[in-house]
Formats: structure tokens, sequence, C-alpha cells
């Protein structure tokens, strides 16, 4: 019964779709209203692809009928051309108002963005003057300011040193808020921040070690969400994850220009999820690490990077800081991942400088613009997986492994004239036992052998290793 109802509200949308497309209104907007009222019981995800289908027949009836009027192209006869011109030049001047409108007296460039993303403009190749511009999706289920464990933070400038979550509670900084100060939560479940304010650390001092500041801090937590906030020039690290389980981070922008200024830092958390969000750090933008207990079932997806110090994507240095036994990093996955730029250390890199067993690490559909690593103290290494031990990091005195990595499609558009990368294990004991890259192309040259890709493989301390 549950079923057929659902159907019949189908119905009703679609006869909602049809008669609003062919009117001078919103169809969507008005299939939205309906919704409100009659509740089609499917996942968002669902929903959005059914606003989107549900108006595929009333498109494919405009190109239908307007197919002879629209086409550029015909039949020629005697005397006539191959081209229509008068429609060649319409679609010329739809072409062309596509193209950024460039005003050099008045210095501004105009253009027209059609899909919430985050999106990076550069003038003239000089990062120094990128503009990082954030369209949002109109927001849904906004919290009511007065239901019990709403704190609601309206427009405006605030300062508000500590912002503390208990079970259940939910902080809301809505648009056009500013907020001087920081969220934490400590042994807390169902915690929830989200909004599309910001919250910014510009008044806080540099990094002096035990005087930073996390903004988004969540220590021993359970069920822990993030949506559509955006944090700018923390001292410290961005958001950290500590000891935690089952996190959803999503929408969440990112910026620091500050010495320790990692973006998003997992350290012994299980099953997180961090999609479509944007980092631009001063420090390892992507991180995994052990503090204390295991790290499992991590996933980052469709998230843009700008890594101006340090690694992109990175596992370690500290993958057993609490000196656990049987410590262990598994299940790690970087997917849909752009690159931006990365400056200063590798793109992608595992870093095991403690004794855990780091194993099932996938790299998917990885794209980066501007590979440019060597900067000031940094290295040149593109991809870097290595067992080591290192005097900063390091806890314990014996070494770990790494196996079963997987990279698959990995994509270089730009960057240095030698792009080298190094697979090493520690000894024959502490190794690296399994990694199958397939996918890569460097600056357009498909690589296909570990000579080609210029690697270096310790074949002393790695087995199973393959380019395909």
């Amino acid at each position: 019964m549950l079923e057929f109802v659902e159907w019949l509200k189908v119905v009703f949308l679609g006869i909602v779709e049809g008669i609003t497309e062919w009117l001078p209104i919103s169809s969507t907007g008005h299939m939205l209203l309906v919704d409100e009222f009659i509740k089609l019981n499917v996942s968002d995800a669902f929903k959005d692809m059914f606003f989107v289908v549900i108006q595929l027949g009333a498109i494919l009836a405009v190109v239908v009928i307007f197919w002879n009027k629209m086409w550029p192209f015909q039949m020629p006869k005697e005397s006539q051309s191959i081209i229509k011109k008068d429609r060649f030049s319409l679609w010329f001047k739809v072409v062309v108002s596509c193209i950024p409108e460039i005003n050099t007296k008045k210095h501004t460039v105009t253009f027209t963005i059609d899909t919430p993303d985050a999106y990076t403009v550069e003038f003239n190749k000089k990062v120094e003057r990128a503009v990082h511009i954030f369209a949002n999706e109109i927001e849904k289920d906004v919290p009511d300011k007065d239901a019990e464990g709403v704190k609601y933070i309206g427009p405006g400038e605030w300062n508000i040193e500590d912002m503390v979550l208990e079970d259940g509670d939910t902080i809301y900084i809505s648009g056009g808020a500013v907020v001087h100060g920081a969220v934490t939560a400590s042994f807390a479940k169902d915690v929830t921040v989200r909004g599309r304010g910001i919250i910014d650390n510009s008044n806080l001092e540099g990094w002096k070690g035990t005087s930073a500041t996390v903004p988004l801090r969540f220590d021993n937590c359970q069920y822990v969400t993030v949506e559509g906030i955006i944090s700018l020039n923390a001292n410290a690290w961005c958001f950290q994850g500590y000891n935690s389980v089952a996190g959803d981070i999503s929408n969440l922008k990112i910026i620091t220009a500050r010495p320790n200024g990692d973006g998003i830092s997992l350290q012994s958390c299980k099953s997180f999820d961090v999609e479509n969000c944007f980092v631009r750090t001063w420090d390892d933008s992507l991180v995994v690490k052990n503090y204390d207990v295991n790290s499992s079932n991590i996933k980052f997806k469709n998230v843009q990077v700008w890594t101006d110090l340090a690694q992109s994507m990175e596992i370690g240095y500290e993958t057993n800081k609490g000196d656990k036994e049987n410590s262990t990093i598994e299940n790690v996955t970087f997917e849909d991942i752009t690159v931006l730029h990365n400056f200063h250390k590798p793109v992608l890199s595992i870093h095991n400088a403690d004794n855990a067993a780091i194993s099932n690490v996938t790299y998917k559909n990885i794209v980066v613009e501007d590979a440019c690593m060597g900067l000031g103290d940094g290295t040149k290494e593109l991809i870097d997986l290595q067992v080591l031990t290192n005097s900063g990091w390091s806890t314990t005195s014996d070494r770990g492994t790494i196996s079963n990595v997987t990279i698959d499609g990995f994509k270089v558009l730009y960057g240095n004239e030698s792009l080298p990368s190094q697979i090493k294990g520690f000894d024959e004991e502490h190794g690296i036992d399994g990694v199958s890259i397939s996918g890569l192309n460097i600056k357009g040259k498909d690589i296909k052998s570990f000579e080609d890709g210029e690697f270096e493989v310790d074949e002393d301390t790695v087995k199973n290793a393959e380019i395909k």
C-alpha cells in the first residue's frame, strides 16, 4: 500500500511538472513546493535525481520541435551553403556569452556560475592573486533557533571563544555570521555543526605550541556531522577527529596560511566519510594518523586540495604515537581528489614512521593540476611510500609494514620537469608488499613501467609492486 501511495505522489509531481514547464514560472520550484506537502518518501540523493530526470521529457520535446530551427547545418541545394548563417551566428553568440567578460578599464572579470561547487580563479597564472568562490546549494531543513539542543548563531560578527557540544547538540552558524572562536566536543554523541557561516581565527596569535586553537575539534566522539561551514586562518589544525567513530564531513571549506595548519586530520578514527570539501592549507591537507587506537574505514571523496606546504594526501608520519600493541591503519580511500597546487612535498604519501601495519589503501581518480614540489625545504617526489624512522615524529623503536596499496587513475596535468617517485621499505622484515599502479599519466604520457615514471623501487624491501 505504501509503495502504491508513493507511485501516486510521483504521478502527481509529473502532472505539476507537465503543467508548470510551459508556463512562465519555475517548474522545479513548484515541484519542491508540492513535495513539502506530500513528502516523497525517498532519499535526498534519489529525490535530487528525480527532479532532474522528470524534466527530460519536456527538454526532449523542445529539442524535437525546434531541431530544424536550431541545427546550424543543412543539406545544400543549388546556390545554398551547408551552413545556415543565422543559426550559426546564434550558436556563436551562445558560445561567446559563456566566455568570461574582461573589462581592462575597470579591472573586472564577469562570468556566470550555474552549478554549486568550489571554484578557484587565477589571474595570469599568479597564485598569489587567486580568488576562491564557494557557491553553495540553497540550504534545506534549517533548524529552528528555538528547538531543543540547537545553538543558533545568526548573522553578525561574534566572539565566542569556546562553543561546546554535548550529546545531541547542533551548532548552526547561519550565512552572514562570522564567529571568532572554536567548536569542541569531548566524549559526545550525535553532534552536529552546520550552516553557511564562517569560523575565523585571524584574531589569534600564530602557532606557539600549546597555545594553538583547533576550530573544529572532536575528541572521543560518536556520530559527528559537519556540513557547510567555512574555516579561515586557523593557527593550528583546522579539523581534528581524535579517537572518534562515525563521522560525516561534507561541504567543509578550509583556508589557512598558518604554520601547522593541517586541513582535515583524522587521528585514530573509524568510519569517517569526508566528501565534497575544499581544503587549502599550510601543512598536510588530508591526513590520517594513529595517536591512540587503530584507524579504519576512512574515505575522502570529491575533495579539492591546494597544499602550500607539506603533503596533499598523507598517512603518517605518526602511525602509533600511543605506542599500542598491534597498531593498524587499514581501509583508507582517497577518491576523486583534485589537487590544484602542490608546492612542497609529495602529493601522495604513506610515511610509516612507527610500527603500525598499514594495509588496504586506495587512491582512485586523482587529478593533479600543478605538481611543483620542492619549494623551500621540500622534496621532489610525486609519490612517496616509505617505512622509515624519523627523529622528529617516530615514537616506537621498531618499524612497521605497508601492504596492499592501489593507485587506480592518477593524472598530472602540469608540474616540474622531473617528477620522481619512490617506494622503499625499512628492511626485509619491515617492508612494503603489494603496490598496484594503473592509469598513471604524467603530463600527457602514459606510464607503463617504473622506469618511465622515474620510480626508485628498493628491490630488497619491496615486493609484488607493478605498474600496468
